[in-house]
């Protein structure tokens, strides 16, 4: 009994132990379950979130294209709604009610009242039947006033503008182009809130740039209307005969240019100073200088294809051009005026605020990158042209996609062997040279030349070669040294050419050492005039003396209106004297204006008298034949004849 005792004693200890592990087992169990029941649950529910996620996202994606598509819907039904208009047919409507309000002003201003008609045709009939003659063409008058009846429908036009019966006639004579219509749409406006709308969801993927330049991407220009008035230059506008002086100015791109040139030369300016903190204001005048003039904004301007876009704009519309797109980068104008205009466009279209210039200044930052790592990297006193590599990367010629990203060390390393292998292949500079008109004036520059190697014998000579006559334009002046051209400067009038002309000579310094040893050997007592200057001299004082100063160049500005019958007035005027004379026009080659012009000549005994540049071939004739005939009557027909024999 004792011994059983013992035994369910010592069996207790192991119940007790079974039970605390049997209960831990349950408790581990029920964690456990509990634990797979919450991420059960936080897996279901993760996987109904993503599902409503996917569902919403699906749900705005054919949210987006439902939208898509309705609004193609809509331009469809539009189109197939809306009348078709040729261009030619909407021109001849602006021109046509033009000449109504024209015709109409001049109706309401002349035209006499039906009842002052009426009582002037009885005037008349009293006249013929007294037999006076005090009315002038009373036959004539009685005539016309019986066969037309639309002189009596505009006198009771006028009787019933006058009883204020025909206001709409004010609103028609007094209309502008600033003249609001309530119950019109603002095509402009409509079609910016279009554009707008369509880049921000995505719609406008029509992208006209060079995936090949390593240039960035081009800002868009919501207004379609402001775009394409930077690719319409001024002759498109100046030489429509119905255009108004409004027209004229606001419908080309001259003002944008104007804008865009003050904005980018800020921007520039702006620039520079912020990244090159040891330069004074007279090395930052030219590296601005360099990276806003004409040759290098022509090359961005080709590069982000806007001559392109002219021609593709200009080839639906009336006018011609002769932009030659082909023609050697650097030696157009107009298409540097092309990105200027563009720039004006942007800051305008942006809100013309300090957010349009922070726009403008980030993508130009991008823009002159690779130009400033250029100028980095070679001589900086020598920089004044891109190099040919970059212009060929820029413009995306033989540089197929853009580049990637290597560290900072290697792209230097191969900015500087690519920078000493174009130096090795082409120089960075070739002279004789042409300081341009973009470029700070150095008044100190013709007496330093002549110092370094001016001479009584032999000495720094500048000659106009090309004068431009129309406004804002420039001279051409050549530096020559024994008939050897040293140099060449353009500007605003021959003394500012003068002086860029002798700084273009100062670079050149081959021949600047050439002459100034010829100076140190030159004796002191050499003759000061050579013959030839002699013969110059003798030349310039006869024509001094000459009455006519011909041959004659009229500028563009001078006679604007020439008598529509002087061509006429003049032959028969020289033909009475025996004289021989002819107008000669002829395509002009050398115009940059898109529009054809003509050089009209007149010759006087087979000698050029004077000349001139127009659009219009009759407008030159008779303008050159107006100059001669002013002269006639200036001088005296004896006078001129004889100067002209």
């Amino acid at each position: 009994m004792g011994k059983r005792s013992r035994l369910e004693d010592d069996s207790g200890p192991q119940e007790a132990e079974s039970r605390i592990s049997k209960r831990l087992k349950t408790e581990k169990r029920e964690k456990k379950e509990k634990k797979d029941k919450k991420d059960k649950k936080e897996k279901k529910d993760k996987k109904q979130k993503k599902e409503k996620k996917e569902k919403k996202e699906k749900k705005e994606t054919h949210e987006k294209a439902d939208e898509v598509e309705e609004i193609e819907k809509d331009e469809q039904k539009e189109v197939k709604l809306t009348k078709n208009f040729a261009i030619h047919d909407l021109i001849s409507v602006e021109r046509s009610i033009s000449l109504v309000q024209e015709n109409l002003a001049k109706i309401m201003e002349i035209t006499p009242t039906a009842d002052e008609l009426s009582q002037y045709v009885q005037h008349l009939v009293k006249s013929t039947n007294n037999g006076s003659s005090q009315d002038s063409g009373v036959t004539a008058k009685i005539l016309l006033l019986s066969k037309s009846h639309k002189i009596q429908l505009a006198a009771q036009l006028k009787t019933l503008y006058q009883a204020n019966k025909l206001r709409i006639f004010d609103q028609i004579i007094n209309f502008s182009e600033t003249t609001i219509l309530n119950s019109a749409d603002d095509v402009q406006l409509l079609l910016k809130e279009r554009n707008r709308k369509a880049h921000e969801k995505g719609t406008s993927t029509e992208k006209r740039f060079n995936e090949n330049s390593i240039l960035p991407e081009l800002p868009v220009l919501y207004d379609s209307v402001l775009e394409a008035k930077v690719f319409i230059h001024k002759s498109a506008t100046n030489n429509d005969m119905h255009s108004s002086k409004y027209d004229q100015v606001q419908w080309n791109n001259e003002r944008l240019e104007y804008l865009g040139d003050a904005v980018l030369e800020t921007i520039v300016s702006d620039i520079t100073e912020a990244r090159y903190h040891d330069f004074d204001e007279g090395q930052l005048t030219v590296l601005r200088a360099t990276l806003v003039k004409n040759e290098t904004i022509e090359v961005l301007s080709r590069a982000y294809k806007f001559p392109e876009r002219q021609q593709e704009l200009l080839k639906f519309h009336v006018i011609k051009t002769d932009l030659n797109i082909d023609s050697r980068v650097g030696a157009n104008k107009r298409i540097a005026d092309l990105f200027e205009a563009y720039i004006g466009a942007i800051f305008i279209d942006k809100g013309r605020d300090g957010n349009a210039y922070d726009f403008i200044k980030a993508w130009l930052v991008d823009v002159y990158e690779p130009i400033l790592n250029e100028f980095e990297s070679i001589d900086q006193l020598k920089y004044l042209h891109l190099s040919s590599g970059l212009v060929s990367k820029l413009l995306g010629n033989d540089f197929n996609g853009k580049p990637s990203s290597p560290t900072i060390a290697e792209d230097t390393t191969v900015e500087l062997k690519e920078t000493k292998v174009a130096q090795q292949q082409e120089p960075v500079q070739k002279f004789p040279i042409t300081i341009t008109s973009t470029e700070p004036i150095d008044k100190l520059a013709r007496g330093n030349l002549y110092a370094l190697i001016g001479s009584a014998k032999l000495h720094p000579i500048f000659t106009p070669v090309r004068s431009y006559q129309s406004t804002g334009t420039h001279c051409v002046v050549n530096c020559t040294m024994d008939g050897e051209l040293l140099g060449t400067g353009e500007g605003r009038n021959a003394k500012d050419a003068s002086a860029r002309a002798a700084m273009a000579a100062l670079l050149n310094k081959e021949l600047i050492e050439k002459y100034h040893l010829i100076r140190m050997m030159t004796p002191r007592t050499e003759s000061v005039v050579k013959a030839p200057e002699l013969e110059q001299k003798v030349i310039k004082k006869a024509r001094a003396s000459s009455l006519l100063q011909i041959p004659h160049f009229i500028p563009h500005a001078d006679i604007l209106t020439p008598d529509a019958s002087a061509k006429a007035n003049l032959m028969d005027l020289l033909s009475e004297q025996k004289v021989s004379a002819e107008i000669k026009c002829e395509p002009d080659q050398a115009s940059q204006s898109i529009l054809p012009m003509f050089k009209s000549t007149l010759k006087v005994n087979g000698k050029n008298v004077c000349d001139c540049i127009e659009a219009s071939k009759k407008k030159g004739a008779n303008k050159v034949a107006q100059w001669l005939l002013d002269e006639i009557e200036k001088h005296g027909k004896q006078a001129v004849l004889k100067e002209l024999e």
